[in-house]
């Protein structure tokens, strides 16, 4: 089969993927903010918390530290602007079904041109037009098989645009700084999409943020060898994040994340024992298990050990180069992360295509390694594959059952009962601990 074919079908699968059966379930609690404040934004401009009959308030947090008014700022809005395309395609469906698929198309159409860029990126560090086609299947395959990943960017919540904004921040990381390409343009463009993503998902922002400065240091040390002139060097190379901070203090000023963070500390508290608890759940449940982790961690490690032991061609030491710079940023960025009192997977997810790009740029230069290298790497992987497989087979059969025979969740359940017994439901008052939002 051509390269091209590979590719093409992989694009298929990860379509299908993402808008099979999208509008079941239902719309889950935070998505469902998602479409209130969306909607409020139609109405209003800004998500309102007040509409003047229902009020939309789920932030762990005293009211007049996550709102202005009546304005809500317990996170940003990037989100709730993207679902109001949503909405605006909703609104010509009385289908609950369709209307759901509506309101989360946007967010898997996003999703979609994330996991493409982070494709097209690494194939861009190749020079034959096969060896392009192929570097991209590649990463399409490895995302296909990440369905924490996939089920994410399926929902009408910040995963998928700030995954987005995560690959185009480091592709022009890798522009910058691994192909010496543009200078203050560069930087400014980068500087431009960090402040897109803290509107769209601030704590990514943050972490990226901090995760850059610090491959940054990290490189400058290497290359310095010295402490003071390796952190002159890293605050010149740096100028992007100071750029976008100078850029956020008006934003910062409004939104206080700050002043929300520390409301909601005191319900979340913080030990290093739940720090080591975050790496456990995320880096060997998670990443290491239905991730890409393993493939890059090996990849790498092999291209590093070929790099020691022989001179490499321009191209081969660019593409570890960059394999380098990423799997840096995606260590930092988790780091960064595991500090927080609580870390989801939608808080990290965003990483993935990352790790999938280190592999594929990794693995030619391991691949030129002696046999007995070879052998040891291929062993590793039929290990980790052991060990993987069982579980990720399961969860992507049910997932494929799932696209092919969408299961009813309680809320669908209760939203047809109401429906069928109330023909105008807006006059109802509904009592419930949870999924107040959906409902």
């Amino acid at each position: 089969m051509k390269a091209s074919s590979i590719l093409a079908a992989l694009t298929l699968v990860l379509t299908a993927q993402l808008f099979g059966s999208l509008g079941r379930p239902l719309l889950w609690n935070d998505e469902a903010e998602t479409a209130l404040y969306a909607e409020r934004i139609l109405r209003f401009g800004y998500p309102a918390v007040d509409d003047g009959r229902n009020d939309v308030f789920s932030c762990s947090c005293p009211r007049e530290v996550a709102t202005r008014g009546n304005v809500y700022t317990g996170s940003t809005w990037g989100q709730y602007y993207l679902g109001s395309v949503g909405i605006l395609l909703a609104r010509g469906s009385s289908d609950d079904t369709m209307r759901t698929f509506a309101l989360r198309a946007p967010f898997a159409a996003v999703g979609l041109a994330a996991v493409l860029l982070a494709a097209r990126v690494a194939s861009g560090f190749f020079a034959k037009l096969r060896e392009r086609a192929l570097a991209a299947a590649a990463v399409l395959a490895l995302c296909v098989l990440s369905l924490p990943l996939v089920l994410h960017l399926r929902q009408a919540r910040h995963p998928a645009p700030a995954t987005f904004l995560t690959v185009a921040v480091a592709a022009v990381h890798l522009r910058r700084w691994v192909l010496g390409r543009g200078a203050l343009g560069v930087d400014l463009l980068q500087a431009l999409l960090l402040v897109l993503l803290w509107h769209t998902f601030h704590p990514g922002a943050l972490f990226l943020g901090a995760a850059i400065a610090g491959e940054r240091g990290l490189d400058a040390l290497r290359r310095e060898r010295a402490l003071l002139p390796a952190v002159r060097t890293a605050l010149r190379e740096t100028r992007a994040i100071w750029v976008a901070a100078i850029a956020l203090v008006p934003e910062l000023l409004y939104w206080r994340p700050f002043a929300v963070g520390t409301a909601i500390r005191p319900h979340l508290p913080f030990t290093p024992g739940l720090s080591a608890h975050h790496a456990w759940q995320m880096g060997l449940q998670l990443f290491a298990l239905r991730d890409s982790l393993a493939p890059a961690a090996l990849a790498l490690a092999g291209a590093v050990v070929v790099a020691r032991g022989r001179s490499l061609e321009p191209p081969a030491l660019r593409r570890l180069a960059a394999a380098r710079s990423l799997a840096t940023l995606c260590a930092l960025y988790l780091a960064a992360s595991f500090a927080m009192p609580f870390v989801w997977t939608r808080y990290v997810v965003e990483v993935s295509p990352l790790l999938a790009m280190a592999a594929i740029l990794s693995a030619p230069v391991a691949l030129q390694g002696e046999r007995r290298l070879r052998i040891a790497l291929a062993a590793a992987l039929v290990a980790w594959a052991a060990w993987a497989a069982p579980t990720r087979a399961s969860e992507l059969r049910g997932f494929a059952a799932s696209l092919a025979r969408p299961p009813l969740g309680p809320v669908d359940a209760a939203v047809a009962t109401l429906r069928a017994a109330y023909p105008d439901p807006s006059r109802l008052t509904i009592g419930t601990t949870y999924e107040v939002t959906s409902l």
